[in-house]
Formats: structure tokens, sequence, C-alpha cells
């Protein structure tokens, strides 16, 4: 065989190895082979394998423009699984490096918190820096401001001569400070004010901190606003037309005094019957307090009892005053509802017998949770996810106050600047939050400015049962727009509106009455749940305590899917201060409002319903834990698993895994209903009352113990192992 032969039989092996050929580069090897005019028998071999490889199928031939050899065509899925992997590796990072709270390399911009983080009130300034640092650490997870972290300085005041000269330190040496939180006193507000610094502060109860200061915010509720609070829900709610002032010789004990019979009685016109001070410095202070209680005891009709004094003291008024024998109601300030208070109450009495001594004892507050927005239930998982603990009142009014501050520094920021001119803009900022309609709505409630830097927002009249303090069974609302109530006239007529005029007669408040209807729940029977099409009987007995004779029982059941079954009252009880009505209620409900599909075997069955008629500014729905002896969710689910009431279910393998109630809001439209036009928009909102039972099905199911993070871990493993592996055996 020569070398051209041996040349052919080459080429013609590696076409049958390929399986592919050139349709060009084909028909060339046959003009090759049948260039001469006779063809040897060898040549002849070769066309044929080709021929035959051609006719069984084996050999494809292609033109060009169509044809990428295999090889090539290996090395191009190799690029694509590669890129395929590179791309999901660089998607994955993308979103850990996002999740994770990087330093910044800009520097921080300051906020100076001032409190009373060391000696005796110690625990008081803790309190203080846990919501600071919480309300900081949020913003600062979401890039601070302007990719710029927040950090806080710290200033001790337990001695405030020396606070106050920590501040002037710190301004002059420390730059990029934008805002000071905490308490603050007259001297560290005009240092405040003269380095043109805004101040913010929930704490401070003098309304002449505020005056002609425009740098210096109050978030709480001063003097002037209690004042006016009290007078107008004695005279209108209690219906009470005399009152008895005892009150602390200190300057806010005496400022609040004096602002609530200056309110009662020129305003009102009403009677006070005596007004007594004294000294709480003084070393007879208790002989002073007794013989107050005895003055107070010979008084025929003392009216209602206001008492102007710090929590320790007032505890101590307090406890006179019952053990003499006084029955008359109590109405205090919002130094009776803190820590200081109850734990001077349970010092004297002992901790025995506290209904004794705080039955008839009301007090007022910025802040009950019972019936506040949307937004508390949202800081109260914040707070209790990083502490581990259920918020307070000043926990929930320092968070309020810094997260107001951390908006008003965002929009300074977006409006660029130095740092004076940054400075104004928070001022601004704030000195604009000057009505209703633009409140800021933060944990507890609603707030707006007045010209002084006061707060006006809603005060919350609440009482005692033992240690726990519960909303009254009245509130009201403050309104600046006579347009917001619809029928006023009707509206005073029915005494849901009381007018209040000011001292300077220049803008009239209204208030709206609220009733606050305890609701309890007695499950009887759980029956026939179908999962199919999630429906299920309940047989449950309902309850409501409230005040007065408002129709609380025209509600509406929402998960209903026909008409009840049965609901007919079993038992209404009248007294001086509440009125009840139980009733009995069978009928087919409707369960998942948001089902889950990744969790098919578990539900959420239960009740919810709102009132037919009225709307969230004149009827809230809240749990009576008090009357259903359950203090939290988890003892009204260990009760309900203990009752007979599932026993049907749990034959069928259902458990009760979660049961809580809780009241939120339904936004409903109006329709146009010509009562509504122009008070309250499109939409009517009403408290929305909800029991919610979660029952799951015994037995094991992946689903039910594989958790979904482990099974996304499995599902992008696997795609990222299925990739790597074709590269490998490719």
């Amino acid at each position: 065989m020569n070398q051209s032969s041996d040349s052919l039989e080459s080429i013609v092996d590696n076409i049958i190895a390929d399986g592919v050929i050139d349709k060009d580069e084909y028909e060339h090897l046959v003009q090759q082979i049948y260039k001469d005019r006779f063809v040897d028998e060898f040549e002849l071999d070769q066309l044929k394998r080709i021929s035959r490889m051609k006719q069984e199928g084996k050999l494809k031939i292609y033109s060009e423009s169509k044809y990428i050899p295999p090889k090539e065509k290996l090395h191009m899925g190799r690029i694509f699984l590669i890129a395929l992997l590179v791309l999901i590796i660089v998607i994955s990072s993308y979103s850990l490096l996002r999740s994770i709270n990087l330093p910044q390399l800009r520097e921080s911009i300051k906020i100076v918190v001032i409190g009373p983080f060391f000696g005796e009130n110690a625990d008081q300034g803790r309190v203080i820096l846990e919501a600071v640092q919480l309300a900081v650490i949020e913003k600062n997870a979401l890039g601070g401001i302007g990719e710029n972290q927040i950090e806080v300085i710290r200033i001790d005041n337990h001695d405030q001569v020396e606070a106050d000269t920590k501040l002037l330190e710190i301004l002059a040496n420390i730059p990029r400070v934008q805002l000071i939180i905490g308490q603050q006193s007259q001297a560290s507000a005009l240092i405040g004010q003269e380095r043109k610094i805004p101040m913010i502060t929930p704490t401070a109860t003098l309304t002449s901190t505020a005056q002609d200061n425009h740098w210096y915010f109050h978030t709480g509720i001063d003097n002037k606003l209690q004042a006016e609070f009290a007078a107008v829900y004695i005279s209108n709610i209690f219906e009470f037309k005399t009152v008895t002032i005892v009150h602390d010789a200190d300057p806010s004990s005496r400022d609040l005094a004096t602002r609530f019979q200056n309110r009662w009685e020129n305003h009102l016109i009403l009677e006070t019957q005596n007004v007594w001070s004294f000294d709480s410095t003084a070393e007879n202070v208790f002989d002073d307090l007794e013989s107050i209680a005895a003055q107070l005891d010979l008084v025929k009709n003392p009216g209602i009892i206001f008492i102007a004094a710090g929590p320790e003291v007032s505890a101590k008024l307090l406890q006179i005053i019952k053990e003499v024998g006084i029955t008359s109601p109590v109405v205090g300030g919002d130094s009776m509802v803190t820590s200081k208070f109850l734990r001077a109450v349970k010092a004297i009495t002992g901790q025995y017998n506290l209904d004794f001594y705080l039955n008839g004892v009301y007090a007022m507050t910025d802040f009950t949770p019972e019936i506040a927005s949307k937004k508390v239930d949202e800081f109260y998982n914040l707070f209790h996810n990083a502490y581990k603990k259920h918020p307070s009142l000043k926990h929930a009014a320092y968070y309020d106050s810094v997260s107001l501050g951390l908006e008003a520094m965002e929009f300074a920021h977006s409006k660029g600047g130095n740092l004076s001119k940054k400075r104004v803009l928070i001022r601004d900022y704030l000195s604009n939050i000057n009505k209703i309609s633009k409140s800021y709505v933060g944990a507890t409630g609603p707030l707006y400015f007045d010209q002084h830097g006061g707060a006006n927002r809603p005060i919350y009249m609440v009482t005692y049962n033992e240690e726990k303090i519960l909303p009254s069974m009245v509130q009201l609302k403050p309104m600046d727009d006579l347009n917001l109530i619809p029928q006023l006239k009707q509206a005073l007529l029915n005494k849901q509106v009381f007018i209040d005029v000011p001292y300077d007669y220049k803008v009239i408040k209204l208030y709206k009455k609220i009733n606050v209807v305890y609701t309890g729940i007695e499950l009887l029977e759980v029956k026939n749940f179908d999962p199919i099409h999630r429906t299920y009987d309940l047989k449950f007995n309902i309850w409501f305590r409230f005040y007065g004779d408002a129709p609380v029982y025209d509600i509406t059941f929402l998960n209903v899917t026909e008409a009840l079954s049965q609901k007919k009252i079993v038992e209404k009880v009248q007294t001086p201060i509440q009125t009840y009505r139980r009733y009995y209620v069978e009928g087919k409900f409707r369960a998942d409002y948001n089902f889950n599909p990744l969790k098919p075997l578990q539900h959420d069955i239960g009740i919810s319903f709102r009132h037919k008629k009225f709307t969230k500014d004149e009827m809230i729905f809240i749990p009576d834990f008090l009357g259903m002896q359950s203090t939290d969710e988890s003892s009204l689910t260990e009760r309900l698993n203990g009752s007979n009431a599932f026993s049907l279910l749990r034959r069928k393998n259902w458990e009760l895994k979660e049961a809580g109630f809780y009241q939120d809001v339904l936004s409903v439209s109006s329709f146009g209903h010509p009562t509504q036009l122009g008070t309250r928009g499109s939409f009517l909102n009403y408290s929305r009352f909800n029991l919610k039972l979660t029952i799951q099905k015994k037995g094991f199911t992946i689903q039910k113990y594989l958790p979904y993070a482990v099974a996304y871990f499995f599902l992008w493993g696997s795609l990222i192992f299925f990739g790597i592996y074709q590269i490998l055996v490719l």
C-alpha cells in the first residue's frame, strides 16, 4: 500500500470515527478517488465503507454553515454550564452580602442621649438605652442615613450640673452631632437652643420648658395636655361636677394642679370643693398626708379626688385615703401609671389585697397597647425579638422619639448642605408636623406639635385590676376638624362628641367618645372540620363588658359561611359602672383566610367579627383576658387543649398548636354613603376582633418535620452539584 493509500485510509477512519463529514469535503473526497480513469480495488473499498455508513444513517453530511463539530459542541456546553454556575454563585453571594451589615467606611452621624445611666436610677437609664439602641440598630440595618451609620453618645445625668458640662464638651469637640434625645433640664435645653441643635424629649411635664425655644420638642403628654383632658373627662364621662385637689409643692405637681383647677373653674365653670398642698421633701410629710385624709373624710361631697404628685408619694397618699374609708374615685396624672408607682403600692401593702387600694383609681397615659394602632404590634414584636421581654411605656416613648428624630435627619440629608443647615432642616421638619393630618404615627399613637414644640396627642384613661393596667371602658379621641364628624349636631345631643374651649379661645378642640368593649369567648365545641372545603362547626359563648347602653351586640361575623344556626342572649347584668351581655352562638364557619400551600397540614380556624355600624372611632373590641382567666396566648392554648371543646377534633388526629385573641382594623368601602361624604374618605375603618386557632394534623410527614430553609438549601445545593457534575463528566 503506497503513501497515498495510507493517507486515504486515515482520512476515512477519522470520518467514520466522527460520524460526520462536511458536504464539500465529501464531494472533494469522491473526486479524489475518481480523478483517475481507473479506480483501484483499495480506493473502491474505502468509498464503499463511506457509502455503507451513509446508508446505515451512521454518517451525517452537513453543510459548513450548519455544522458544529462535536468537540466544539462539547466545549460550548461546558462554557454554558460554567456560566450558569458562576451566575448562581454571584447572585447568592450578593444576597448574602446584602444581608450582612458590613461596617461603613464613612464617618458616622452622632446623636446624644441624656439619661440616668449610673447611680440609683440606672434601671431607668437602661430602659432609655434599650429603646434608643433598638431604633438606631433598625435604621443602621437599613443602610443608615445616606450610607452613614448612626452612632449614640451617652451622657449620664445623675449629677445634672456635671451632665450639662459634659454636653458642652461633646458639642465643642465632637463633630456631626445632629440631634439630642432624652431627659433634659432647663439648662440643657438652653444649651441646645444656643448651639442650635434640635432636642427631643418624651419625659418633661413642665409646659414652660418648651416656651420660646424653637429647638426643643416634647413628644410626651405635658401638664397642659393632662389638665385639659382630665377636666373634660371627669365632667363629661364620670359626670362629676365637684372635685377635690391634692398636690405636692414641687414645681411640676403644682403646675399640673393649677392648670387643672383653672380649667375646671374658669372654663367649665364647675366647683372645686377643696385644694390641699403638701411638701414631699418635709420630714413630717406623712403626718401632713394623714391630716389631709382626715379633713377629706369630713367633707360630705368631695367629688372626684384629683392627685398631682410623684409616684411614691401618690402611693402613700392613696394608702391613707383608702384606709380612712374614703370611697370617692381617684384620678391622677401619668406618674400613677409608672413602674415606680406600682412598686411603691406593693411595698406599702405587702402585695396583698392590691385590689382594695387600686379599686376606683384612674390615671392618664399616652400609651396603652390594647387599643393602639398596628404600629404597636410591629414595635412589640421587634422589641421582644431583640430583648426577649415585653416593652414598657417608657420603651415605646423613647423608641418613638428616636424614630421621629431619625426620620427628620433622613429628610435633612436628602436636602443636602453643611451641618448647620441640616440642623435647621431637622428643626423645621419637626415644626411642620403641626396638625392632625400631618401627625407622626408611632408605637404610642399619632402626635403633632403646637407652636411651642409641645405634643398634641391622644391621652388614654386607664384603671387598675390588681396590678394590671387596663384601658377604661370609655376613651376620648381629640379631633381638630368639624368635618371629620358626620351629623355633628346629633352627635353632640347624643353625647358622642364633647367640645372643649382652649385657654386662648382660638381653636375649639373636639373630643369624640369611643366605647371600649371587653370581649370574651368560651369555646364549647369544635367539630366537622373539612380540610378540602376548609369549613367547620362551632358552638360557643360570647360576652361583652362595656359602659352605658350602646348596642355592642349588633355585630357581623366575617367568616361565617351561612346564617347562624343560633344566636340568643343567655345573660344580662347592669351595674352602675358597666353593662354585661352574654350570648350563645352556633354556626358553620370558614377557615384559612391566608392559607399557606407550603403547609397543607396546618390550618387557621376561629372567629372574626366587627360591628355593623360603629367604626373604630366609635367602638373598639379588646380581649377580656381577665374574664377568660388567661393572661397570655400560652396560657390560653394550654387551657383550650385541656378542655372538651377539641375532643372531637382530637379523635380525627387534629391538635391545637396555638391560640390567640387580637384586635385589628378592617377597612370597608363607604360606597359614597351621604352621611360619610367628606368625613373619612372612601373607606371606613372598623375594629375587628379575632380568635385565631392554629390546628395541625398529627403523624409523621416530610412537610411537618423538614424546615423550609433546609428544603431550599437542598434545592439550590442539588442544582449546583448537578452543574459541577455535568462539567466534570463532560
